[in-house]
């Protein structure tokens, strides 16, 4: 079931407002409103442009990272609903910046006790390294400095846990094909990856899922291992978070408007992951969607594994109808409620 918020572990957040406080104000608004452009003209490709110097790396701290953990932790908390005897051990993430989707992993699994973080960018190692230290985290983390744009070490070592959150928008497509066949020879256990709920975010992920669907299980989003595709629908995903007050400071000083800030996010993405491991539970569909409440019933847009269905749950079947009210857009649903 969908957390209602997946916000930063205090620890972790306290460890990143240390880190702020010893970074002049002003130019950190700065760098985030730079910062927010870059990701926003989305320039794929041009990964090193948005981290051009440390102030950058500490802006990503406060505007991005706290969007990023959410993304993570609703994906990955599919895996543990969907296999929740299962207790990896290790993880490699790659592109991990300061380590967000470790962190993410180590909150559902606390079975964790190694992580492999690859990352290019030296101050987001060093900013990973000292969040790691001041939250004590008790997962050991090696970190290795390698551009994924040129691919990854191809050794005989393999991880539980393999992650790549946020990254394939920023390669070029043959690239991301590249590191996608990379990370699926790492992967023993699940392969999770996640991108933007956008719809370029959603191509990139449909693809990936096409491709590797006969490698292994396409745990989730998608019903009894059975791939979905409509051009006219983009499959992505709502989480929400409560803002840290280091980001709704940033995010008032972004506002045109003198409104406050809103206290919490909707943080959109899409994902797939592929399973090695037979799943425990399957269920009969997901939410892919927000729910319609209309007068004398609820819709609730489903995906199966015959497509997305519109469901109809008539106000007058108490029992379901309830039971309907409690379902959250990524949850997966469980009574086949008939499909009008």
């Amino acid at each position: 079931m969908t957390q209602t918020f997946a916000s930063l572990p205090q620890p972790i957040e306290n460890a990143i407002v240390s880190i702020l406080s010893e970074r002049d104000t002003s130019e950190l608004d700065t760098k985030a409103h730079e910062l927010h452009n870059k990701y926003t003209a989305q320039d794929k490709g041009n990964h090193k442009s948005y981290f051009q110097d440390f102030e950058s790396t500490v802006a990503y701290l406060a505007l991005r990272v706290p969007a990023t953990y959410a993304q993570s932790y609703a994906t990955i908390a599919n895996v543990h609903e969907l296999v929740p005897s299962w207790q990896p051990k290790t993880i490699l993430d790659i592109g991990s910046g300061p380590g967000t989707a470790i962190w993410a992993a180590s909150e559902i699994w606390p079975s964790l006790t190694d992580a492999t973080a690859i990352e290019q960018h030296n101050s987001l190692v060093s900013l990973g390294k000292q969040i790691a230290t001041t939250a004590e985290l008790s997962i050991a983390t090696t970190w290795l400095r390698q551009d994924i744009r040129e691919g990854i070490d191809e050794d005989d070592t393999t991880y539980d846990v393999v992650i790549i959150a946020n990254v394939l928008n920023e390669l070029s497509t043959t690239a991301a094909d590249k590191l996608i066949g990379q990370a699926l020879n790492k992967t023993s256990g699940v392969l999770v990856i996640v991108e933007p709920g956008t719809p370029a975010g959603s191509v990139i992920v449909q693809n990936a899922a096409k491709k590797l669907g006969k490698a292994g299980n396409l745990l989730a989003p998608y019903i009894n291992n059975t791939f979905f595709n409509d051009d006219n629908y983009y499959l992505h995903f709502s989480q929400k978070f409560i803002r840290p007050e280091f980001q709704r400071r940033l995010r008032q000083q972004m506002r045109e408007s003198s409104l406050m800030a809103s206290d919490w996010e909707d943080a959109k993405y899409t994902y797939t992951i592929i399973s090695k491991l037979a799943p425990e539970i399957t269920p009969w569909g997901r939410c892919v969607g927000p729910i319609q409440v209309q007068k004398g019933f609820l819709e609730i847009p489903v995906l199966t594994k015959d497509g997305i269905e519109k469901i109809k749950v008539m106000k007058r079947y108490r029992e379901q109808y309830n039971s309907a009210k409690n379902v959250k857009w990524g949850d997966v649903v469980s009574l086949p409620y008939e499909p009008q």
